[in-house]
C-alpha cells in the first residue's frame, strides 16, 4: 500500500480549487474563454426558475388569508 503524507494530499487537493472563471486542467488553473454549453444554460435556467417558484410559493404559503 502506497500512502502519501497528509501535506502532499492536501496540496494536491488545494491545487484543484480554482477561482471563479477558471477551471482545472492537469492540476493547472486556466481561464475559461469559451461560452457555456447547452447543459450549462439548462442548469442555470433550472436553478433560476426553481428559486423563483420557491420564492413565490413561500410568499403565498406564509401570507394565507385567515377566514
Amino acid at each position: 500500500m502506497n500512502l502519501t503524507p497528509i501535506s502532499q494530499r492536501t496540496a494536491h487537493l488545494c491545487s484543484k480549487a480554482c477561482p471563479r472563471g477558471y477551471q482545472a486542467e492537469n492540476s493547472v488553473c486556466g481561464e475559461c474563454t469559451s461560452s457555456p454549453d447547452l447543459y450549462d444554460w439548462l442548469y442555470l435556467g433550472f436553478m433560476a426558475i426553481t428559486s423563483i417558484l420557491l420564492h413565490c410559493f413561500f410568499i403565498d404559503y406564509t401570507n394565507v388569508k385567515k377566514e
